[in-house]
């Protein structure tokens, strides 16, 4: 009798037990469930979250295909990743990149390039320089502080128009370099170099710049600078002047 109790009560603990394991079994299927659906949430308010914030954006320092400018192009896209690029050469070859539609894009110029800008480009302004002195204007005679000698190179006239921005050129002795600032319309003249040197003339106004210093120039007699300039280098074997002007 004794032992029939036991063999009962064996029974049902084991019965106990197995409902125990499914009621376990069944709770831990639905949390599961439960966890599965709130990580599914998560990744998807993520990811909306994600294709929402990120626009295209593209912006050109230099604001389109100038080509005697070096830009800097800074560009972000649809996925947030950024990206900051500069024009640049290769050999005989300008990469001038610019902005469209939003968009990067990149253009292969020919032309006798230096650090991410073509050297002698001429634009689209033409001054007829005169030797008289006085104040140039728009007339396109030559600024030459008080009076002026009314010098012009014998070589070719670089015009860069109004200086608004960095231009970077390459030059020789004789030669010109025809600009605007501030309505008034300046010639620098090259008068001589040095391996080390380059004396420019403006009128009755004399130069002399360092290979590597950054020079301020007042080009009026002001006692206020109105240019900024820098040679970068002269070529010993065949003198040609790479210069940087600026506005002050």
């Amino acid at each position: 009798m004794e032992d029939k109790v036991k063999e009962k009560f064996a029974f049902g603990i084991l019965i106990f037990s197995i409902i125990a394991l499914v009621i376990l079994i069944f709770s831990a299927v639905s949390q599961t469930k439960v966890t599965g659906k709130v990580i599914e949430n998560i990744e998807e308010t993520k990811t909306s979250d994600v294709q929402g914030k990120f626009e295209i954006s593209c912006a050109d320092s230099d604001d389109g295909r100038k080509y005697s400018l070096k830009g800097t192009l800074n560009y972000c896209n649809a996925q947030g990743e950024c990206s900051i690029k500069e024009d640049s050469c290769s050999g005989k070859k300008l990469t001038e990149l610019y902005c469209e539609n939003n968009e990067m894009k990149s253009e292969e110029y020919e032309c006798d390039c230096y650090e991410g800008v073509c050297l002698n480009q001429v634009k689209d302004y033409k001054y007829s320089y005169t030797t008289s002195g006085g104040s140039g204007g728009g007339g396109g005679s030559i600024s030459s502080g008080s009076g002026g000698n009314g010098f012009i190179g014998s070589g070719q006239t670089h015009e860069l128009g109004v200086i608004s921005s960095e231009n970077t050129l390459e030059v020789a002795k004789d030669e010109n370099i025809g600009f605007i600032n501030e309505d008034k319309t300046y010639l620098l003249v090259i008068k001589d170099n040095t391996p080390t040197q380059v004396t420019f003339i403006n009128g009755a106004q004399t130069f002399v710049l360092t290979v590597g210093k950054d020079e301020k120039i007042d080009l009026d007699n002001d006692s206020v600078p109105e240019l900024n300039a820098k040679i970068r280098s002269i070529n010993i074997i065949n003198g040609k002047i790479k210069l940087t002007l600026s506005p002050a």
